[in-house]
């Protein structure tokens, strides 16, 4: 599964995000991706993986500030990746 960077620790996650609570984290069910923090179907519009990986690239930058923690990523040539 992968997250979407939302928490369910007092609340459920946020409908618009399509995902599932896992352990406090928003996560996406298998065979979806998180896309700006929204899960989508592997290789659907706006997802641009190879149809069995999810892009590891979160949409932040980090040029110049960290990766929010939201993102639960790290800094790689300017750009918020999951690990």
């Amino acid at each position: 599964a992968t997250k979407t960077g939302g928490t369910c620790n007092l609340w459920d996650c946020d409908e618009a995000r399509r995902a599932s609570c896992y352990h406090g984290l928003c996560v996406c069910e298998d065979g979806e991706c998180a896309v700006e923090g929204i899960c989508v179907a592997k290789g659907s519009s706006g997802e641009t993986s190879d149809g069995d990986t999810c892009d590891k690239n979160t949409g932040g930058t980090c040029s110049i500030m960290s990766c929010d923690s939201t993102r639960n990523a790290i800094c790689r040539d300017g750009r918020c990746v999951c690990d």
